[in-house]
C-alpha cells in the first residue's frame, strides 16, 4: 500500500491543503498523467473518494472558474459539472438516501456588481440515465435553504438520525 498527497495548483500558482490516498492502486499516479491541469484557480484541497465504485479511487476537484472534475488515477480528468460560480469547498456523502452513490456537495459564490456577492451550494448526483444531475440552492432561495454569501467547505453529517446527510456551512 501507498500514502499519497494530492493537492490542487491553480493557474496563479497558489496550492491548496493536500488530500490523501491510501492505496494499493496509487502507483500508477507517479507513471501516469500527472500533473493534470484544470481551469482556473483553486480554494480547498480535493476530496477523493471511490466515486464510481469501479475500487479505484478518484480525485474530485472544484475550481474558481466554476468547474467540478473527476480524476482518475491514470490523470484522465472529466469536467463533471460547469457553472458560472465561482467553486471553492467540497465534500462527498449520501445526502439523499435513494442514492446508488455518493453525491458532491460544493461551495461557491458569484459577485454581481448591484447584488454584491450571492453563495451557493451545489449538490451533484449521479442519475443512471443523464450522468451527473446538479441542484443549485442559492442564497436568495429563501425559506429553510438560506445561505449566506460567505461560505466554507461544506461538512455532511447526520444531524436527525434520518437516512440522508445534512449540509452544514460556516458563514460569516
Amino acid at each position: 500500500a501507498y500514502d499519497l498527497g494530492v493537492s490542487l495548483i491553480g493557474v496563479e500558482g497558489q496550492e491548496s491543503d493536500i488530500g490523501y490516498i491510501s492505496t494499493s492502486t496509487t502507483l500508477a499516479l507517479l507513471n501516469s498523467n500527472w500533473p493534470v491541469v484544470l481551469d482556473g484557480g483553486i480554494g480547498s484541497a480535493p476530496a477523493i473518494t471511490d466515486i464510481d465504485n469501479d475500487e479505484d479511487n478518484e480525485v474530485i476537484a472544484a475550481t474558481f472558474s466554476g468547474s467540478v472534475f473527476i480524476v482518475e488515477t491514470d490523470g484522465s480528468a472529466t469536467k463533471i459539472y460547469d457553472s458560472e460560480y465561482l467553486l471553492s469547498g467540497i465534500a462527498i456523502g449520501h445526502v439523499h438516501p435513494s442514492s446508488t452513490r455518493d453525491e458532491i456537495v460544493v461551495s461557491g459564490w458569484d459577485y454581481d456588481a448591484v447584488d454584491g456577492k450571492n453563495g451557493v451550494v451545489i449538490v451533484l448526483k449521479w442519475n443512471v440515465i443523464g450522468g451527473w444531475a446538479a441542484t443549485e440552492i442559492e442564497a436568495s432561495s429563501g425559506g429553510d435553504q438560506r445561505i449566506h454569501e460567505y461560505l466554507t467547505v461544506p461538512v455532511l453529517f447526520n444531524a436527525d438520525n434520518s437516512e440522508g446527510l445534512e449540509i452544514a456551512l460556516r458563514t460569516f
